[in-house]
């Protein structure tokens, strides 16, 4: 009987240890991230026929598009900076 091809780690260790992670992912091997809050994702090498410009659009398409910024000084307390910003959003 077959083990299980996936190797699984948590969220905190992917973050400590992402270059060997990603290491062992383009020599071959799939890896299952998992996290208490959140779907578990899977990493796997792309395949050899991989086209970057019809893959990749949708991601040009996000970094192309408009970003919410904020708008916050280090010198106002965030108990201001909130009732500025309800102030704002409820303002007639």
């Amino acid at each position: 009987m077959m083990g299980n091809p996936y190797h699984t780690i948590g969220a905190k260790q992917f973050r400590e240890n992402l270059e060997e992670i990603f290491d062992k992912v383009n020599r071959g091997q799939s890896i299952i991230v998992s996290h208490r809050f959140k779907k578990p994702i899977k990493l796997e090498p792309l395949e050899r026929g991989f086209n970057d410009q019809k893959q990749l659009s949708g991601l040009k398409a996000f970094d192309a598009s408009a970003k919410k910024t904020y708008e916050f000084s280090k010198n106002i307390p965030l108990k201001q900076l909130y009732g500025d910003s309800i102030a704002k959003k409820y303002a007639r």
